[in-house]
């Protein structure tokens, strides 16, 4: 087994998933029940987290069964259902808007810059530990957007770039 960046993302996104919703909190801008909806959610990521980690690595993910169940539809639709659940209902729409108008700019651009990251996964393609195509194909811009995040960051924490731009 090969070493993995997945978890360092992992908690990396918790922690700022935690901070923006703590500050938006402290700023009155989201109800007290949505620090916990959001406690909620992690939790629930978590643990389907560590469920799809134990069942790669106990090898169940290379069963004949699991490869035949069209995988990469139902296996990347968990953690989107998680996360999206709350946008169900008027209010989780409500504070999920508050959340996001409340977070600094350069804090969301600043969490894109872990995109560099994915140069993992371009070096484990060219080692052939990966398939070369995905790294090539997604790992490369990955990477890009990750570099360009710095700059991004930089100018959204100077107010120097207008919303337009930024989208």
């Amino acid at each position: 087994m090969s070493f993995s960046m997945l978890p360092i993302l992992f908690v990396l996104q918790f922690a700022a998933i935690i901070m923006a919703t703590r500050y938006a909190s402290t700023r009155n801008a989201i109800g007290p029940g949505a620090f916990a909806v959001v406690a909620l959610l992690l939790t629930l990521l978590a643990v389907w987290g560590v469920a799809s980690g134990w069942l790669a690595y106990t090898g169940a993910y290379q069963s004949h069964a699991f490869l035949s169940s069209w995988p990469s539809l139902w296996i990347t639709f968990v953690p989107v259902a998680i996360f999206m659940s709350p946008l169900a209902f008027k209010r989780g729409r409500k504070e999920l808007r508050a959340l996001i108008d409340n977070t600094p700019v350069h804090w969301v651009t600043g969490l894109q810059c872990l995109r560099i990251l994915a140069i993992g996964g371009i070096i484990k393609g060219l080692n052939g530990e990966f398939a070369l195509y995905f790294a090539l194909l997604v790992g490369v811009p990955d990477l890009l957007f990750g570099l360009s995040g710095f700059w991004i960051t930089w100018k959204a924490s100077r107010d120097e770039i207008k919303p337009k731009q930024l989208a």
